[in-house]
């Protein structure tokens, strides 16, 4: 069982995808991020959400993000696929989070090196603007290399980790079904559909429902990192 932090203090704005609590980004950025969100999201259901605060209070900034990752509810609810950027500025400190279901394709090795690469020059300097268009467009582009996504109307390509792994979990859900849901419209006999009979034996294996995965909490601590050390 997780520990139970106190409730942060901020809503989502009307943009959602911003929330400049610290008043350090240019209007420029922050309209860059809500236009590349709304093409992220439409295509693929995955938000980043970019939060700066002057300071989390008595939580840390790594459980001032948990919190907030999940009250907000950040990405779709059903793939778990949202990123959250967080700068607290007064506590010189930021943080960076992925939900569970980009875990795998968004490990925090890269979340950890994108931070190192594009932000922290810019944050140890105070240049915050910077680090978070920085920041940002690479993070928008791993998420956008995950789904397949490219071009500026969000064109999912047939590439992409996420869509490749739907690929392979379609091919083995409708193995002995060559014709996939048309065979199984057919009652399992879809000779009309691609001359091939499909056994009843076959369909009792590939249609049993799939178990619906254990509760989990989008967000975990276990994968939270980029947190600022002091120097």
């Amino acid at each position: 069982m997780f520990p139970a932090f106190a409730e942060v203090d901020i809503t989502p704005t009307s943009d959602f995808y911003v929330y400049d609590g610290a008043d350090v980004l240019s209007e420029s950025t922050e309209s860059d991020i809500v236009s590349k969100n709304d093409i992220l999201y439409n295509a693929s259901g995955a938000q980043i959400v970019v939060v700066t605060v002057q300071s989390t209070g008595r939580m840390t900034t790594e459980e001032y993000a948990y919190e907030l990752a999940n009250s907000w509810g950040i990405g779709s609810a059903s793939q778990n696929n949202g990123v959250l950027l967080l700068l607290s500025i007064g506590d010189e400190d930021y943080q960076c989070i992925q939900g569970s279901g980009l875990e795998s394709s968004l490990p925090t090795s890269t979340l950890s090196r994108i931070l190192s690469e594009s932000l922290e020059p810019d944050f140890a300097v105070g240049d915050y603007d910077a680090g978070v268009q920085k920041t940002f467009t690479a993070l928008y582009n791993e998420v956008c290399a995950i789904y397949g996504v490219t071009g500026s109307t969000g064109t999912v390509q047939g590439g992409g980790a996420v869509a490749a792994a739907t690929a392979r979990r379609e091919r083995r859900l409708w193995r002995g079904y060559p014709c996939g849901p048309a065979c199984v419209s057919g009652g399992g006999n879809c000779a009309d559909w691609c001359g091939v009979q499909c056994g009843a034996p076959t369909a009792a294996l590939y249609l049993r429902p799939l178990l619906p995965p254990r509760p989990r909490r989008r967000f975990s601590h276990r994968h939270v990192c980029g947190q600022r050390f002091a120097r």
